[in-house]
């Protein structure tokens, strides 16, 4: 849906009602929720508080001026795009072009035998290029599916958005298209959005599927330690509520990592202690989805101190 400056919306996932301000690009608008310092919203995350309203005005409002993203890529590319070019004989180059105003982190995925493994990941600034690997022609062959998910942000003023998570069902007979000129990588390529307007239920079902994966148990074991001096090198500088703040901090990004890349178990060694942080992670833990059983650690192995997360 196409918003404008005045209208008034609410947030889709969370409370809050505001009025929009201005519209930054195609995806992205300023909202002021009442407290003059607007946020920058991504449109899926929004909705009219009044649906009818944009028909009313529809006619009487004009469209407001957007604001560019960057050129740095030396073309108006639309949106964030994979890039495919030649590099060598039977090698071709896959990239990530990001002519939006806002910075990306991403990873792809390739699903193989009912399971999806990691390609690559990193950050791309807006109005740039990421590199995410050269494949041989033997290695497309056997892809089938290339699956990315996308968060974009900014430093600033800016609501938490939601990943963007898409896919692109890949066919050797692709490499078969003509190819036209990219100038941005002053090449001859494909081009392929990655917001292309899948319909709804398909990007549920991506979700989904990688969720599922997420889910698996693998066999792997993965310990962390949350023993103040191991994150931070001045430790004796730090209040008790500073340091259990790092700590717990610490363990949400190490949790959250394990859950996306198929580990079976977490240790986590957080010590003896009064038992503020061991407390803090098992309430943690009774709050997090696809946590099968945790229970203190194997004694001999790790002490008193740990305790041992078992996920589904």
């Amino acid at each position: 849906m196409q918003f404008y400056v005045g209208q008034k919306v609410s947030l889709l996932h969370d409370s809050g009602e505001g009025k929009v301000v201005s519209i930054i690009d195609k995806y992205h608008v300023e909202v002021d929720f009442g407290d003059d310092f607007p946020y920058d919203v991504h449109v899926d995350e929004i909705i009219p508080n009044n649906p009818e309203e944009e028909k009313y005005f529809a006619k009487e409002k004009e469209k407001p001026e957007e604001r560019s993203a960057p050129q740095s890529l030396g073309i108006r590319l639309i949106d964030i795009s994979l890039a495919v070019t030649r590099e060598s004989g039977s090698e071709y180059r896959f990239t990530l072009l990001n002519p939006e105003a806002y910075e990306i982190l991403y990873t792809v995925f390739e699903k193989r035998k009912h399971k999806y493994h990691g390609l690559a990941y990193g950050k791309i600034d807006a109005g740039g290029k990421d590199l995410i690997g050269i494949f041989a022609e033997e290695q497309l062959k056997a892809l089938k599916n290339l699956y990315f998910q996308l968060l974009f942000y900014k430093a600033g003023a800016m609501m938490p958005q939601a990943p963007l998570i898409t896919h692109i069902d890949w066919k050797n007979s692709l490499l078969e298209q003509e190819f036209h000129l990219i100038p941005p990588l002053r090449q001859d390529g494909l081009l392929f959005s990655l917001r292309k307007p899948n319909k709804p239920e398909e990007e549920e079902k991506a979700q989904k599927a990688l969720q599922k994966n997420a889910r698996k148990s693998g066999t792997e074991e993965r310990i962390i330690d949350l023993h103040i001096e191991e994150l931070t090198i001045f430790p004796h500088q730090l209040s008790a509520v500073e340091m259990l703040e790092i700590q717990i901090e610490h363990f949400e990004k190490c949790l959250s990592d394990a859950l996306v890349s198929n580990v079976g178990k977490l240790i986590v060694i957080h010590g003896i202690g009064e038992g503020k942080l061991r407390a803090e992670i098992r309430n943690r833990l009774k709050e997090t989805e696809h946590v099968r059983s945790y229970h203190p650690a194997d004694h001999q192995r790790f002490g008193n101190g740990a305790t041992e997360v078992v996920f589904e």
